[in-house]
C-alpha cells in the first residue's frame, strides 16, 4: 500500500556548515507528547527557531548544548 512512512524525514544538505550541536526538547502543548532531537545551529536562539519552523505546534521548547 502506497502510504507515507510513520515517521518524519528531512533532507539535510551536504554543504559545509559550522555550528554547535544542541539537543532540543519540546512538546505539543499538553506535556504528554515530548519529543527530543539534535539540531546544529550557530546559537541557542537559532536552534529554537529551526525547531519552531519545522514543527509549528512545538511548545515548551528547551535547548541545551549537546
Amino acid at each position: 500500500m502506497g502510504g507515507q512512512p510513520p515517521f518524519r524525514s528531512f533532507y539535510i544538505s551536504t554543504m559545509a556548515f559550522s555550528g554547535t550541536r544542541y539537543v532540543v526538547t519540546y512538546d505539543d502543548g499538553d506535556n504528554t507528547n515530548t519529543q527530543r532531537l539534535e539540531v546544529v545551529a550557530e546559537t541557542t536562539v537559532m536552534a529554537e527557531a529551526r525547531v519552531k519552523h519545522l514543527f509549528p505546534s512545538a511548545q515548551n521548547v528547551v535547548v541545551a548544548a549537546a
